[in-house]
């Protein structure tokens, strides 16, 4: 295995980290920026009326968005069965006897 090739698979794996956590962490970050809003402006600070609707909100995300984040993670758990000769271990060449024994011939 190359450094190029092990480069390639964290930089496909940081990705699919990425894509896989984007919906909820975006979802979490709308619904926080709105509760935040609606706190300021009518200056109710209750601790609760923070998480309660961004863990409903980020839950009912994981359901929707379910299906193509485990996508996105099987085809990057697939990817590496699909290309058995990445990481295969390259052959350096023939020992010295099979070239004498071919060379014979």
């Amino acid at each position: 295995m190359s450094v190029e090739l092990v480069n390639q698979i964290i930089k496909q794996a940081l990705i699919t980290v990425l894509l896989a956590s984007a919906p909820a962490l975006l979802v979490g970050l709308v619904v926080g920026l709105l509760v935040g809003v609606f706190q300021s402006i009518s200056q109710i600070h209750e601790v609760t009326l923070a998480f309660i609707p961004k863990i409903v909100a980020i839950f009912l995300a994981l359901i929707i968005f379910g299906s193509w984040t485990i996508n996105i993670i099987v085809k990057f758990a697939v990817q590496p069965f699909s290309q058995p000769r990445i990481l295969a271990p390259k052959r350096v060449g023939r020992s010295l006897k099979t070239v004498e024994t071919i060379s014979e011939r």
